[in-house]
Protein backbone atom coordinates (compact mmCIF):
# COMPACT_ATOMS: atom_id res chain seq x y z
CA UNK A 1 0.00 0.00 0.00
CA UNK A 2 1.17 3.49 -0.33
CA UNK A 3 2.28 5.50 2.18
CA UNK A 4 1.03 8.38 3.56
CA UNK A 5 3.16 11.85 2.10
CA UNK A 6 4.67 13.50 5.20
CA UNK A 7 2.27 16.74 6.10
CA UNK A 8 4.30 19.54 6.06
CA UNK A 9 4.34 21.41 9.64
CA UNK A 10 2.93 24.81 9.24
CA UNK A 11 5.79 26.90 11.62
CA UNK A 12 4.67 29.62 13.26
CA UNK A 13 7.91 32.14 13.12
CA UNK A 14 8.44 34.33 15.61
CA UNK A 15 7.77 38.02 14.65
CA UNK A 16 11.51 38.64 15.76
CA UNK A 17 13.11 36.85 12.46
CA UNK A 18 10.62 37.19 9.92
CA UNK A 19 10.61 39.24 6.55
CA UNK A 20 8.30 42.11 7.80
CA UNK A 21 10.62 41.98 11.14
CA UNK A 22 13.78 42.57 9.45
CA UNK A 23 12.00 44.86 7.02
CA UNK A 24 10.97 47.00 9.67
CA UNK A 25 13.82 47.25 11.56
CA UNK A 26 15.50 48.36 8.40
CA UNK A 27 12.89 51.36 7.34
CA UNK A 28 13.52 52.44 11.35
CA UNK A 29 16.94 52.78 10.72
CA UNK A 30 16.94 54.05 7.29
CA UNK A 31 14.01 56.53 7.92
CA UNK A 32 14.24 57.15 12.04
CA UNK A 33 10.34 56.39 11.85
CA UNK A 34 8.66 58.44 14.87
CA UNK A 35 7.43 55.99 16.94
CA UNK A 36 9.78 53.41 15.85
CA UNK A 37 8.15 49.80 14.47
CA UNK A 38 7.65 47.15 17.38
CA UNK A 39 8.89 44.07 15.24
CA UNK A 40 7.16 41.80 18.53
CA UNK A 41 3.52 42.90 17.38
CA UNK A 42 3.47 39.94 14.99
CA UNK A 43 3.30 39.53 11.16
CA UNK A 44 0.14 40.69 10.62
CA UNK A 45 -0.37 43.91 12.49
CA UNK A 46 3.78 44.64 10.96
CA UNK A 47 2.56 44.53 7.74
CA UNK A 48 -0.44 46.76 8.23
CA UNK A 49 2.08 49.31 10.13
CA UNK A 50 4.40 49.15 6.87
CA UNK A 51 1.96 49.93 4.01
CA UNK A 52 1.11 52.71 5.92
CA UNK A 53 4.44 53.85 5.67
CA UNK A 54 4.98 52.98 1.84
CA UNK A 55 3.71 56.85 0.82
CA UNK A 56 7.02 58.00 2.91
CA UNK A 57 9.42 55.10 1.08
CA UNK A 58 11.19 57.11 -2.11
CA UNK A 59 13.30 55.14 -4.67
CA UNK A 60 16.69 55.87 -3.23
CA UNK A 61 15.96 55.44 0.44
CA UNK A 62 18.82 53.43 1.69
CA UNK A 63 17.07 49.90 2.31
CA UNK A 64 18.68 46.73 1.81
CA UNK A 65 17.48 44.32 -1.52
CA UNK A 66 15.24 42.10 1.15
CA UNK A 67 13.51 44.97 2.35
CA UNK A 68 12.66 46.68 -0.83
CA UNK A 69 11.78 42.90 -2.18
CA UNK A 70 9.25 42.88 0.91
CA UNK A 71 7.95 46.15 -0.01
CA UNK A 72 7.23 45.61 -3.48
CA UNK A 73 5.18 42.37 -2.16
CA UNK A 74 3.04 44.66 0.21
CA UNK A 75 2.19 47.17 -3.13
CA UNK A 76 5.11 49.65 -3.13
CA UNK A 77 5.42 51.44 -6.00
CA UNK A 78 7.84 54.64 -6.28
CA UNK A 79 5.71 57.78 -7.71
CA UNK A 80 7.27 59.72 -9.88
CA UNK A 81 6.31 62.93 -10.69
CA UNK A 82 4.27 64.00 -13.56
CA UNK A 83 6.41 64.82 -16.72
CA UNK A 84 6.61 68.64 -16.27
CA UNK A 85 6.30 70.23 -19.85
CA UNK A 86 9.59 71.52 -21.69
CA UNK A 87 11.57 74.13 -19.28
CA UNK A 88 9.99 78.04 -19.85
CA UNK A 89 12.71 80.45 -21.10
CA UNK A 90 11.85 83.85 -19.27
CA UNK A 91 10.84 86.09 -22.18
CA UNK A 92 9.57 83.17 -24.17
CA UNK A 93 6.25 83.77 -23.12
CA UNK A 94 3.71 82.75 -26.22
CA UNK A 95 1.91 85.91 -27.36
CA UNK A 96 -1.54 85.62 -28.45
CA UNK A 97 -2.04 85.88 -32.10
CA UNK A 98 -3.34 89.17 -32.82
CA UNK A 99 -6.81 89.08 -34.97
CA UNK A 100 -5.86 89.24 -39.14
CA UNK A 101 -6.44 92.37 -40.50
CA UNK A 102 -8.87 92.34 -43.18
CA UNK A 103 -6.62 93.82 -46.11
CA UNK A 104 -7.33 95.18 -49.50
CA UNK A 105 -7.62 93.94 -52.98
CA UNK A 106 -4.09 92.37 -54.24
CA UNK A 107 -2.37 94.30 -56.48
CA UNK A 108 -3.20 91.96 -59.28
CA UNK A 109 -6.42 92.82 -58.62
CA UNK A 110 -6.20 96.39 -58.33
CA UNK A 111 -4.42 96.14 -61.70
CA UNK A 112 -7.30 94.11 -63.18
CA UNK A 113 -10.30 96.45 -62.25
CA UNK A 114 -8.17 99.35 -63.69
CA UNK A 115 -7.72 97.18 -66.89
CA UNK A 116 -10.83 95.96 -67.22
CA UNK A 117 -12.60 99.71 -66.30
CA UNK A 118 -10.08 101.20 -68.94
CA UNK A 119 -11.57 98.67 -72.15
CA UNK A 120 -7.93 97.30 -71.84
CA UNK A 121 -5.88 99.89 -70.80
CA UNK A 122 -2.36 98.45 -71.34
CA UNK A 123 -0.19 100.87 -70.79
CA UNK A 124 2.15 99.36 -67.98
CA UNK A 125 3.57 102.37 -67.10
CA UNK A 126 0.28 104.18 -66.04
CA UNK A 127 -0.70 100.91 -64.26
CA UNK A 128 2.31 100.76 -62.62
CA UNK A 129 1.91 104.01 -61.21
CA UNK A 130 -1.42 103.21 -59.56
CA UNK A 131 -0.10 100.52 -57.62
CA UNK A 132 2.76 102.59 -56.23
CA UNK A 133 5.24 100.32 -57.77
CA UNK A 134 4.13 97.05 -55.66
CA UNK A 135 4.88 95.21 -58.80
CA UNK A 136 7.15 95.38 -61.47
CA UNK A 137 5.99 96.70 -64.61
CA UNK A 138 7.15 93.37 -66.53
CA UNK A 139 5.18 91.36 -63.87
CA UNK A 140 1.88 93.96 -65.16
CA UNK A 141 3.16 93.30 -69.22
CA UNK A 142 2.76 89.56 -68.52
CA UNK A 143 -0.54 89.62 -66.80
CA UNK A 144 -2.17 91.93 -69.63
CA UNK A 145 -1.20 89.27 -72.03
CA UNK A 146 -2.42 86.74 -70.27
CA UNK A 147 -5.63 88.18 -69.75
CA UNK A 148 -6.56 89.30 -73.34
CA UNK A 149 -6.05 85.88 -73.90
CA UNK A 150 -8.15 84.75 -70.86
CA UNK A 151 -5.82 82.84 -68.94
CA UNK A 152 -4.45 83.67 -65.26
CA UNK A 153 -7.37 85.86 -64.29
CA UNK A 154 -7.17 86.77 -60.91
CA UNK A 155 -10.23 85.83 -58.05
CA UNK A 156 -11.90 88.78 -57.80
CA UNK A 157 -12.69 88.57 -62.10
CA UNK A 158 -15.85 87.47 -62.86
CA UNK A 159 -16.20 84.64 -65.82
Amino acid sequence: MATKPAVEKIVKVPATEGEFAMAAADICKALSVNPPLDPTIGEEALSKEIKALLLEIKEGDDLTPATWKTLKKLGWRDVKPAKAAAPVKPGAAKKAKAPKEKKGPSNKAIIYGLWAKGNGESDSAKLFKKVSGGVKESTIRSWINQWKKGTNLPGCASK
